[in-house]
């Protein structure tokens, strides 16, 4: 009970026993009839505000009940909220490892180009480092020569090449000496040279030749037969 209320109660106890007493003096004529009007009409007055007071303290009881219901309603969906939102973060951190994944599986060249030969098949178990594919980029073609070791004095980077093919019909093309090897063909499997040893007229150890083109015809294909004319060192 609210202090309000209980004022309220107060005094409508107050003015009924006060009707009670003007009440009880009016047989005798100690009282006239208008002091008992007056004091049953305060009496009433006083019992009106009684009620409205309590009733005031049950709407406000009432609300209180439904604030406190609301904010535990609110609390609920607050947590539901939390819950949501690291189940967000769980879905979005999945995202990132799938799309981290899934960029991992894609297999990106360093230029513009175009696969020539599979080296592995789907389902072979390769070693980290293992060439997956061999791509011909056509803005880096470079001509492969062997020389045989007794020219090796005469080669250096920086030689002038000139170079013909079938397939430029009588053109030549110019470049330069980029690198020679630092092996013979005896020290590289067999798979990787153009002749194998065996079919060879000169069983002399060959050393690689790397020469890069001026120009590139766009009519030169990887392992296009070529003739190299180098020009030799000048003593």
């Amino acid at each position: 009970m609210t202090a309000a209320l209980a004022a309220a109660e107060s005094r409508a106890e107050d003015a009924t026993a006060f009707h009670d007493t003007r009440q009880s003096l009016l047989p005798g004529r100690a009282i006239s009839k208008e002091a008992v009007r007056d004091a049953a009409a305060k009496a009433r007055t006083a019992a009106a505000l009684a009620r409205a007071a309590a009733a005031e303290q049950e709407a406000a009881e009432n609300a209180l009940a439904e604030a406190r219901h609301a904010q535990r309603e609110l609390e609920v969906r607050e947590k539901q909220l939390h819950v949501l939102a690291a189940q967000r973060d769980r879905a979005a951190a999945e995202l990132a490892r799938a799309e981290a994944d899934l960029e991992a599986t894609v297999i990106r060249a360093p230029a513009d180009g175009a696969i020539i030969r599979r080296l592995v098949q789907p389902g072979m178990a390769m070693d980290v480092g293992t060439p997956a594919l061999s791509m011909w980029f056509s803005d880096q073609s470079w001509v492969e020569a062997w020389v045989g070791e007794g020219d090796l004095a005469d080669i250096a980077p920086g030689n002038a090449v000139r170079v013909s093919s079938p397939a430029l019909r009588g053109r030549a093309v110019t470049g330069v000496v980029a690198t020679v090897g630092l092996a013979t063909d005896f020290e590289m499997p067999l798979d990787y040279l153009p002749k194998p040893r065996g079919e060879r007229l000169q069983q002399a150890p060959l050393v690689g030749v790397a020469i890069h083109l001026d120009e590139v015809p766009d009519v030169l294909r990887p392992g296009i037969s070529m003739v190299v004319d180098i020009e030799r060192v000048k003593p």
